[in-house]
């Protein structure tokens, strides 16, 4: 008898462990041990597509050739087209049960649904749920549900630091100046913060390629220079928020890092060092600086009223949570409600202004609830990658160290991301949807390698506290 894949619909042959490992491993990951070759032809189909989708949201190419070429943006509408169907095919949708993020980010999605009717603006918080469910929606199901094994996730790793060098060179060279700061004149992050967090999100994938024992030596060098110019992208952004993003990233990596990847450290704040010094204008250095000193300058002044806006945003955020605090003033209307609320109040300088800060519109614009359910995603994806780094990490197998080593660094860009959203708008952008599928599919991998190196190794499928391993099927006579 061939043993049935659960979650898949389809059955595959009995193979050994690519580790030597016998049976296949059914517990939480739903998956045979057998190679992708070995599986439904639409697998491959549902891989590729989730590796173009994730190349094409960090790169943003679609949108870099809509903007050159003046090409419609339908690659991503082909490539959700694909996976959602190659997914259905598979029945990849059975995995999604034992997602806990996922379900926090349902219920988020959830929750907006309720609140859209009580919206100051029910038009516009329809618009808001589509643009949600098209960006963030699909890609969280279309992640969690496509990769399987660490090959698979590497993969994903890749092609987002793929991503990352791409919009590095559009950066540099389709680049709007916007009083002395690197910005874009076009797509959803052409704004300077905006653009400087996207970066820090996907730098971390390309410290992965940069520490990786099994990157050949042009890779690492290319992933260095990479580094350092984004790191230009990112100070020449003058985004103070992203600064300080930089520098928690530095204390985590210095104190949680692994052990000999601390010493890559060393030349990555050279290169922030030099690249600030040599490549970032006076004017953008000023701007950064004025964190730490009042000296008047034009770049300070236009610093210090956008601090003085934005403190104003959080007093007016506030103020609707604890006039809405169930449902909020609707999905996306932070800004039209706020302006409504400046003409009531005579601050005609609140007129039609963001929250800048994602934090603060998730809860003025769905109320308490949605915060939670928002603040419970975050929470259970960092907790996720967390335990799925400390699961990993001292493990001599090869395959482990390299998952130890992701978990860390996307969990070091997933920790920068959430530190510089406090002054974005970045609710419903697909940005912490995308790594909170990322996460859980790592923490599948994870556990599906170390249940194969423990049944190599003739020990029991255990792993260190916390963790629900995998068991090994008995193989059927």
């Amino acid at each position: 008898p061939v043993p049935v894949v659960p979650g898949l619909g389809f059955p595959t042959p009995a193979t050994r462990f690519p580790m030597g490992g016998p049976g296949p491993v059914t517990g939480g990951l739903g998956l045979a041990a057998a190679s992708i070759d070995a599986m439904h032809p639409m697998r491959k189909v549902l891989v590729f597509s989730a590796l173009m989708l994730v190349f094409s949201r960090f790169s943003m190419l679609p949108e870099v050739l809509s903007f050159v070429y003046h090409v419609p943006s339908f690659i991503y509408y082909l490539l959700y087209f694909l996976a959602i169907v190659s997914t259905v095919m598979t029945g990849g949708l059975a995995r999604l049960s034992q997602a806990g993020p996922f379900w926090a980010w349902m219920a988020f999605f959830g929750w907006m649904v309720a609140a859209t009717p009580f919206s100051s603006w029910i038009g516009g918080s329809i618009e808001q749920l589509i643009t949600f469910l098209k960006g963030a929606v699909l890609m969280l199901v279309i992640i969690t549900c496509s990769f399987a094994n660490w090959r698979e996730c590497r993969g994903a790793m890749k092609a987002m630091a793929l991503g990352y060098m791409v919009l590095v060179f559009v950066s540099q060279f389709l680049n709007s100046d916007r009083g002395g700061r690197i910005s874009l004149s076009f797509g959803t992050v052409g704004n300077s913060n905006d653009l400087a967090c996207h970066l820090l999100l996907a730098l971390p994938a390309m410290l992965f390629i940069l520490m990786s024992s099994a990157s050949r030596t042009l890779y690492r060098m290319a992933a260095l220079l990479f580094v350092g110019w984004g790191l230009n992208i990112i100070l020449g952004s003058a985004s103070r928020g992203a600064l300080v993003s930089l520098v928690c990233m530095g204390l985590f990596f210095l104190f949680f890092g692994p052990g000999r990847a601390r010493l890559m450290l060393i030349p990555i704040v050279i290169m922030g060092i030099l690249a600030m010094a040599l490549f970032v204008k006076k004017g953008t250095s000023n701007r950064l600086m004025s964190m730490f000193s009042s000296e008047a300058s034009a770049e300070s002044s236009e610093a210090k009223a956008s601090w003085d806006q934005r403190q104003l945003m959080i007093r007016n955020g506030l103020l609707f949570v604890r006039s809405h605090p169930l449902v909020g003033v609707g999905p996306g209307q932070f800004s039209d409600f706020n302006g409504k609320f400046g003409d009531q109040s005579g601050e005609q300088r609140t007129y039609w202004a963001n929250a800048h800060n994602s934090y603060l519109a998730a809860a003025a614009e769905t109320g308490i609830p949605g915060f939670l359910c928002y603040i419970a995603a975050f929470w259970m994806t960092f907790r996720m990658l967390w335990k799925t780094y400390q699961g990993t990490k001292g493990r001599r197998e090869e395959i482990l160290q390299d998952i130890s080593l992701a978990s860390f660094c996307m969990l070091l860009g997933f920790l920068g991301f959430s530190i510089a959203i406090f002054f974005l708008n970045f609710t419903y952008l697909f940005h912490a949807p995308t790594l909170t599928g990322l996460a859980i599919c790592l923490s599948r991998a994870a556990q599906r390698a170390m249940g194969e190196a423990n049944a190599a190794a003739g020990q029991p499928a255990l792993a260190r506290p916390g963790w629900t391993m995998p068991t090994p099927t008995p193989r059927p006579t």
